[in-house]
């Protein structure tokens, strides 16, 4: 699992840490700007999907995201058209994550 600092991965599951990898953030969200905003009653997981890959990511997340909403907040780049159908308590999709939505 890719993560944006190496502080989230305690986060994880003790036999999940292993596998995390800090890879930094790789778009365009701001992640203290994000923050800084808003408060959130969970730690904040964000997901990016855009392109050619967001489809197969969607459809990784989509079976998991009961359990990922239980332990976190979800904020999701899903791409253009390629959204996940359904509403679900600490999660907010977006095609595209844009400064606009940050700020709102």
């Amino acid at each position: 699992m890719c993560v944006a600092h190496e502080d989230v991965i305690h986060h994880f599951p003790l036999k999940q840490r292993a596998k995390c990898i800090v890879t930094g953030v790789p778009s365009r969200l701001n992640k203290e700007a994000y923050v800084k905003h808003r408060e959130y009653p969970k730690p904040l997981l964000v997901i990016l999907g855009g392109s050619l890959g967001a489809l197969q990511i969607n459809e990784l997340v989509a079976p998991i995201l009961p359990e990922l909403t239980s332990r976190a907040y979800i904020v999701h780049q899903t791409g253009i058209g390629k959204g996940i159908c359904g509403s679900y308590p600490n999660y907010e999709a977006h095609e595209f994550i844009e400064k606009s939505i940050l700020i709102s």
